[in-house]
């Protein structure tokens, strides 16, 4: 876990790093795999088809936001122990459009890709401070039906996959 390395993740930039065709964290081919397991040829397979049994080892990671208007915002559902580490700050019950959130509005565009897919998303991303990036994260998002089967929730998972030390320099982490 990266907790205390930023004092407000949130307000970081954000910067694609890469966009992989498959994820290489364990929760990321968790994530993909249940995903993919829980698709029946419709467009999205349904929130409740995922049970906390499905994602118990992964729940520290996972992330879930609702899409509000088809898109226009989203509302954060729930957010995992790790990736609340990361932020060093709970968002659980936050709008995109908050005002604590603004400056991580970069984000929607991307969630708005996620619930226009019929597959899995998977990006990398540089995060830290405008020109000196700390951490690439891989975050997979999946598209689920939510419960009324009418609105989408975004299902994802983050987790920091890199570090770069104080003269740049980026290293791969373990997985």
């Amino acid at each position: 876990m990266v907790a205390s390395i930023y004092s407000n993740p949130v307000s970081l930039e954000g910067e694609l790093h890469r966009e992989p065709s498959a994820p290489v964290s364990s929760p990321g081919k968790k994530l993909t795999s249940l995903w993919l397991s829980k698709h029946n040829g419709s467009r999205f397979p349904d929130r409740s088809s995922f049970s906390l049994f499905d994602v118990k080892d992964i729940m520290p990671s996972l992330y879930m936001f609702e899409a509000i208007n088809g898109g226009d915002d989203f509302y954060i559902r729930l957010v995992g122990t790790s990736v609340s580490g990361m932020f060093d700050a709970e968002y659980t019950g936050v709008k995109w459009s908050d005002k604590e959130m603004q400056p991580g509005i970069w984000r929607l565009p991307l969630f708005r890709k996620v619930i226009g897919r019929d597959h899995p998303s998977i990006w990398h991303f540089k995060l830290g401070p405008v020109g000196r990036p700390l951490a690439v994260t891989e975050n997979v998002m999946v598209p689920v039906l939510s419960g009324d089967k009418n609105g989408v929730m975004i299902l994802g998972v983050s987790v920091v996959i890199g570090k770069y030390d104080e003269n740049g320099q980026y290293r791969e982490l373990s997985l």
